[in-house]
């Protein structure tokens, strides 16, 4: 434990030179508070104050985040005849870099030229640091590029913060060529830095940016490493790429931890490889690596891609018996598995027990559902489970509106589900909600399945007004209508656009009404 430090006195100081002492202690401190107060004391003294003293006062100030503070001690020594160097400008910056100040930081930066100041490294990778913060990829890359160009030599910290600028929004082709030329300057990286940018590789879903920064790093790559390269090939399918690493790993001598084995999982769930899921969830078991929440819910998920609905559940349920409390991600998967593979029953079952876990259902697992009932052409079991969606005080969606509406299609010409399916077309609008082709189309046809050919042409007319324009199979859903309301008088103004079957319709109803 680090010995406390003797109380500075004020009245022990006397000189510029016992100030710039106390305040460099306080800065070893990080007492930033009684620098504050040396300051207001100095001034109060008339002790006569050098750019040291305000570097020193500027440092702590920095330390604590206080850049209005800071920008407004540099005020004064602008005010003064004072001159600024290059350590003031970089102590502002790095406060407004702490303090989430990043226009104040680019501010300052640019004021530095007017002075003649010329910035360091130092400067720059604040202000970078700053705007990364702030989610100002493109200026902080913009900023990084400027110094190269003032001839300016970058760091590790430089890299780092130019990764971490791209990653936020995953821009990594826009500054990928930047952080190559950094790299290439011999910069040393470690481990954090050349972890942005596997990070930000995998952000923007270029795995094979990726996995050429890992394997330029070795043997001095970590299990973080790895994972964000794994993680990389997941987002972007190449699942085979994924296997590679693992095995790599394994062979380098490399702790694997729960984190790595999730990401392999995770290239399994994209890829829909669910056997290969199992089989690591079995690895993780036997070595006793700790298998979590991710881990079952990226192995229910492969599940729910590849249609098997059975290992789904049955992995929902292996995930809570060994005291794993589920997510609502992976009970969401194990619905949409259900979904798939037709069964409704089962999905609206796990809906269900999710309450009893418990879990709170989101706005997925409604939709999920909901969809599962579609397709089998449940309407009321779509209803209900939309009501409780509003009951639950969750946002319905257009995802849950249009499912609703496929599982009135769904039950063709039986009871008045067309005029529901209307309903529902109806509530979007209600709703400001954006009505989709699909909905559209949907309305129309459980109309036209229903005979009802006035409600058909009603919803084709009110899918025109809100596109401008109608498609090829409202057109046709159109000529239906109006040969099965006798209305071909109707049919010029689709004719161009019709297709074989709507030609055999037209030349039908022309014939019958010859």
């Amino acid at each position: 434990m680090a010995a406390r430090a003797t109380p500075i006195r004020a009245s022990e100081l006397s000189s510029t030179y016992d100030y710039n002492v106390a305040l460099g202690t306080c800065r070893k401190a990080a007492a930033w508070e009684t620098a504050l107060q040396l300051t207001e004391t100095l001034q109060t003294q008339k002790v006569e104050a050098d750019v040291v003293t305000a570097n020193s006062c500027l440092g702590t100030q920095a330390q604590g985040a206080k850049w209005q503070r800071a920008g407004a001690l540099l005020q004064k020594v602008f005010e003064s005849r004072l001159k600024a160097d290059v350590i003031t400008f970089s102590s502002a910056i790095s406060a407004c870099e702490k303090g989430g100040s990043w226009d104040t930081a680019v501010q300052l930066l640019a004021e530095m030229g007017q002075t003649q100041v010329l910035p360091n490294v130092v400067t720059y990778n604040s202000t970078v640091t700053a705007l990364a913060r702030g989610g100002w990829w493109r200026l902080a890359l913009q900023v990084v590029g400027d110094l190269r160009k003032q001839r300016v030599e970058p760091d590790v910290i430089t890299v780092s913060a130019g990764a971490a600028a791209t990653e936020l929004v995953g821009e990594w082709c826009a500054g990928a060529e930047l952080l190559r030329c950094m790299i290439g300057d011999t910069i040393q990286l470690n481990s954090f830095a050349r972890n942005s940018i596997i990070s930000a590789a995998a952000s923007a879903v270029c795995w094979e940016a990726a996995v050429a920064t890992l394997q330029g790093c070795r043997p001095a790559a970590d299990a973080f490493s790895y994972s964000g390269a794994i993680t990389a090939c997941a987002r972007g399918r190449a699942w085979q790429a994924a296997f590679r690493l693992q095995r790599q790993l394994l062979g380098s001598g490399v702790v694997a931890n729960e984190v790595t084995w999730n990401s392999v999982i995770g290239a399994c769930e994209t890829s829909g490889l669910w056997q290969s899921a199992l089989e690591l969830l079995g690895i993780m078991r036997d070595n006793e690596v700790q298998r979590t929440v991710v881990s079952f819910g990226s192995a229910i998920g492969s599940c729910e891609h590849a249609g098997q609905w059975r290992m789904a559940l049955q992995l929902l349920l292996d995930m809570l018996s060994v005291k794993i409390r589920g997510s609502a991600i992976s009970f969401n998967s194990a619905i949409s598995a259900c979904s798939r593979g037709g069964q409704w029953r089962k999905a609206i079952a796990v809906l269900q027990f999710m309450t009893e876990v418990p879990v709170h259902p989101d706005r997925v697992s409604y939709n999920a559902a909901i969809s599962a009932a579609a397709v089998k052409g449940k309407v009321k079991v779509a209803l209900r489970l939309l009501a409780s969606l509003r009951q639950a005080g969750l946002p319905v969606s257009a995802s849950a509106l249009s499912a609703a509406a496929a599982a009135c299609d769904a039950a063709g010409r039986h009871g008045s589900e067309w005029s529901l399916a209307l309903h529902l077309f109806g509530e979007f609008g209600r709703r400001r909600l954006q009505r989709s082709i699909t909905l559209q189309q949907t309305a129309a046809s459980a109309c036209q399945k229903a005979l009802q050919w006035q409600r058909t042409l009603t919803a084709c007319s009110a899918y025109k007004q809100v596109q401008g324009q109608a498609d090829l199979p409202l057109h046709n859903l159109e000529v239906v209508a109006c040969e099965a309301g006798g209305k071909w008088q109707q049919l010029r103004r689709v004719l161009p656009v019709l297709d074989d079957r709507a030609f055999h319709l037209v030349s039908s109803l022309a014939t019958r009404c010859a």
